[in-house]
């Protein structure tokens, strides 16, 4: 059996209870896929996905609840107003942890959906993600870099030209 992270901290019930709508509901776990699983797809040997993707998918969603916990905390304790200095520096990598997430969450859909799309499982038509970009999203970032540019256009011009002018 494979180390599962649900079954350690005696959360599997919630979980089946999310999943399923009953806590008596039994989940699926990597052992229950069958080793000859890909024999459907002609493959001769085990296509399960890598045990990799199963470990960092844990990973990611344990780093989401940290973030998530320390949010509300935070949230709190600025309400109470007594923030210390310390929680404002572990501030400052809040957003690195949440670019680590989001690439954890790439990686797990990436890598998850690669063997079985290899070994026959799954066509590459239905692999592929398809999001076409919507037009309202491409404006609103075009109005932000415009914005950005007309307000470093104005810095520039009162920090370096308008006191040479004013000096003459």
């Amino acid at each position: 059996t494979i180390f599962s992270f649900s079954r350690s901290l005696g959360i599997e019930k919630i979980m089946s209870f999310i999943a399923y709508g009953s806590f008596e509901a039994k989940l699926p776990d990597y052992d229950s896929i069958p080793k000859d699983y890909c024999a459907l797809a002609e493959a001769a040997f085990d296509c399960r996905p890598p045990l990799m993707i199963h470990y960092l998918y844990y990973v990611k969603t344990g780093l989401s609840i940290l973030l998530g916990l320390y949010a509300l905390i935070s949230s709190i304790l600025i309400m109470r107003g007594n923030l210390s200095p310390i929680l404002l520096k572990i501030n400052v990598l809040t957003p690195i942890v949440a670019q680590i997430i989001s690439f954890l969450g790439w990686a797990v859909r990436e890598m998850g959906r690669k063997p079985w799309s290899i070994y026959g499982v799954m066509t590459v038509d239905v692999a592929h993600t398809a999001n076409p970009g919507d037009p309202l999203s491409y404006g609103l970032i075009a109005l932000i870099l415009i914005s950005v540019a007309l307000a470093l256009i104005l810095a520039i011009w009162k920090l370096l030209y308008a006191p040479s002018v004013r000096e003459v």
